[in-house]
């Protein structure tokens, strides 16, 4: 029986044989199991590589709709956009942080550029 912490859970392969050892009677893989094996385990890398990389492009376009929407705020505090003229750091922070928030996801909406 495999262990069941195998990264993506067991591996199956059909019409695996194993060969037993001449010396010690041991089972041990032949060299052509082995080369499927090194094949299930090469295509288990490259999925979570490519599950990586979309994680990361996700990641990237709300990082750049956090700096649209930051750099929105602070045109719109330099150029007196608001209601009140006069605004404390506390209230700029806070809407820097409301900016930070309210930001939509990526996959609900594209974030205006």
């Amino acid at each position: 029986m495999p262990p069941t912490n195998i990264p993506g859970g067991i591996m199956l392969v059909e019409n695996a044989t194993w060969e037993k050892c001449p010396e010690c009677g041991e089972e041990i893989f032949p060299p052509e199991l082995v080369s499927k094996l090194d094949a299930i385990r090469l295509s288990r890398i490259l999925q979570q590589n490519t599950e990586l990389q979309s994680s990361i492009a996700e990641k990237d376009a709300e990082i750049a709709c956090l700096r649209n929407n930051i750099k929105n705020t602070i045109a719109n505090i330099r150029h007196g956009n608001f209601e009140h003229r006069r605004l404390s750091d506390d209230s700029i922070i806070g809407m820097l942080q409301k900016a930070l928030h309210e930001t939509p996801h990526p996959s609900d909406a594209k974030c205006p550029r």
